[in-house]
């Protein structure tokens, strides 16, 4: 009789855990799906990335919504065809700035450098750029349904380069080198002075010595006994202009700067970007 009851209270308490568990469990994978949408986005934007680069227009409209593409579909396809008539792609590196969601949809603002050959003349060609991407979930897959900003596929047809809108942070042109080509312009991002002791918030004054635009970036200010290296998210800034901001830990004076530790800028010149001690 004691076994049953005992067997009885087990029962009930395993019927009862699998309930609340279940719940939890449930709770559980629709938290991991929801902060697994970017990875999925992502996936699909290297899946377009290397269709382009082999030039297979079938696998790459395979990952574009026909029906919910907010630009004009048709023109889309024949930039991507056009560009496998001009060029020989060799190669699209991508890094994604960062990731805006709506909802379902994802917006990825896309760093990008293309290398390709004009087939007409054979001029090995690099262009960099910034691209926004949007996708949405359609029929539980995620496809692409706007593109703005440089013109990363279809840049061979004009028709389309003209529809394609801007964004805010796209760089004014691509950076464009090979075959006897003249560079186009590119930012050059520099420290320009350092405040000093007796100077409240030791303020650092970034400089744009190129001939273009740069694109938002951060710079790491580390402090003499500070807590630690501090990031300060700084815009774009144009061509001869400057930057300045505050740095923190009053009285603690500057020791080392680094401007663009994640190469986010293309820029002319790489090696000016780190300065220090600032005593």
């Amino acid at each position: 009789m004691k076994s049953r009851v005992l067997w009885g209270m087990v029962f009930c308490f395993l019927c009862f855990s699998v309930q609340v568990y279940g719940d939890s469990s449930f709770d559980r994978e629709l938290v991991i799906k929801n902060q697994g949408r970017a990875d999925k986005v992502e996936t699909v934007l290297r899946s377009l990335l290397r269709a382009y680069e082999n030039e297979d227009a079938r696998e790459f409209l395979d990952y574009v919504s026909e029906d919910r593409f907010r630009q004009d579909y048709l023109t889309f396809t024949d930039a991507l065809y056009s560009d496998f008539r001009t060029y020989e792609i060799y190669r699209v590196d991508y890094w994604v700035n960062r990731v805006v969601a709506d909802n379902v949809k994802q917006f990825l603002y896309v760093r990008w450098e293309k290398r390709y050959e004009t087939l007409d003349d054979a001029r090995q060609l690099t262009e960099r750029g910034v691209s926004r991407f949007v996708f949405d979930e359609v029929e539980g897959e995620y496809l692409l349904i706007e593109l703005a900003g440089n013109d990363l596929f279809g840049s061979s047809l004009a028709e389309w380069t003209e529809e394609t809108p801007s964004i805010p942070g796209q760089e004014i042109a691509p950076v464009t080198s090979g075959g006897g080509s003249a560079p186009t312009a590119q930012a050059d991002l520099l420290i320009q002075s350092v405040g000093s002791f007796p100077t409240s918030q030791f303020p650092v004054t970034i400089a744009n010595a190129g001939s273009a635009t740069s694109l938002p970036t951060t710079v790491v200010v580390t402090h003499y006994k500070g807590s630690g290296p501090v990031t300060q998210n700084i815009p774009a800034i144009d061509s001869g202009d400057t930057y300045t901001f505050s740095s923190p830990y009053f009285g603690y004076q500057v020791t080392l700067i680094n401007i663009d530790p994640s190469n986010i800028v293309p820029e002319s010149d790489e090696t000016n970007n780190t300065g220090g001690p600032y005593f």
